[in-house]
């Protein structure tokens, strides 16, 4: 009986620990980094000689006049984050064209995993939208979009709010085994007008696969029989 009761508790405690989220490790979430008053001419400092913004790459829309360079990257910090004095923003200017910032973590992509990707925003203006996706990247820079949510929209009033998007990884997906990547979207709304958003204090939970933590408690409970034997 008493083995009966120390089975079921280490059971239990394999099913609760699979339910637990894993933060996955990410750089520069708050932008923080550089710290250099405003970057604004995108996030990897290809346009000018503003520097890198550490662990994030862009996918920006050029101004079509001088000086053709994107218009996204760091606020100076006068306009402060929600936490900390400085937040990452995308503008939008024209429609179809891309406004996306995208980090590469080193997760190594399973079966079975359950992800929630968190970001902090804020916008200016009403009507505007953003999504938030994973992709793949296969070791040469290839990369694959993974999972993406709806469009979110995100309230014109300049309120820092909390959105949450959870994408799990489905059996036999050709993601398995990849490198895992985020990416932060500001959709167009209005032709010919300039809009932006704010972001700030991403971070990226994983949730194991269920039978991997099974295996993981059979295990302990196979050390627990022989340490009694």
């Amino acid at each position: 009986m008493k083995k009966l009761v120390i089975c079921v508790a280490v059971l239990g405690m394999v099913w609760t620990s699979s339910a637990m989220a894993d933060p996955v490790a990410l750089v520069n979430p708050g932008f923080e980094l550089p710290a250099w008053d405003a970057q604004v001419n995108g996030f990897d400092g290809q346009y000018s000689n503003h520097p890198d913004v550490p662990g994030w790459e862009d996918d920006c829309d050029v101004f079509p006049s001088p000086p053709d360079k994107p218009r996204s990257g760091v606020l100076a910090p006068n306009v402060n984050g929600h936490t900390g004095i400085y937040a990452g923003f995308l503008i939008d200017q024209a429609v179809e064209t891309e406004n996306v910032m995208w980090q590469l973590t080193g997760k190594t992509i399973a079966a079975g995993e359950v992800y929630t990707l968190t970001v902090w925003a804020h916008a200016k203006w009403t009507g505007q939208n953003m999504k938030l996706s994973l992709f793949s990247d296969d070791g040469l820079g290839n990369h694959t979009e993974v999972a993406v949510s709806a469009a979110i929209p995100v309230p014109g009033d300049e309120v820092w709010r909390e959105y949450s998007e959870k994408f799990t990884i489905a059996a036999g997906s050709p993601a398995i085994d990849k490198t895992l990547g985020i990416a932060i979207e500001h959709i167009e709304q209005e032709a010919g007008v300039n809009h932006w958003m704010s972001y700030d204090d991403v971070t990226l939970d994983v949730v194991p696969e269920p039978a991997t933590m099974m295996l993981l408690g059979l295990g302990s409970l196979a050390l627990l029989r022989r340490r009694r034997a």
